[in-house]
């Protein structure tokens, strides 16, 4: 399968699965989402994509991809969220800034 060239900043694919858990009686059924919130320079919440991802791993590595086009939006921090519980907060400033 050929790559396809692209012109100026490039735009990551922000297609996300959720994924639904069952307990063994087919009860406690509960969406699992890995979702990002950002901030600015004073900590104050900036609007980005609302994307949510079935596991870790996935989330890590479309805001491995994806925070450049993040920082030029005014967002210099993340957080990763399991529902409601902040997993960890990270800078997307690079090094030294």
């Amino acid at each position: 399968m050929a790559r396809s060239k692209t012109v100026g900043a490039r735009r990551p694919n922000l297609t996300a699965k959720v994924v639904r858990l069952t307990g063994a009686d087919g009860e406690g059924v509960r969406d699992m989402a890995w979702t990002w919130r950002y901030e600015d320079a004073q900590g104050q919440p900036v609007d980005g994509p609302h994307e949510a991802f079935s596991s870790q791993s996935d989330a890590e590595s479309w805001i491995g991809q994806s925070w450049r086009d993040l920082l030029a939006t005014g967002a210099v921090a993340a957080s990763l969220v399991d529902e409601d519980r902040v997993e960890y907060r990270m800078s997307l400033l690079p090094r030294g800034e």
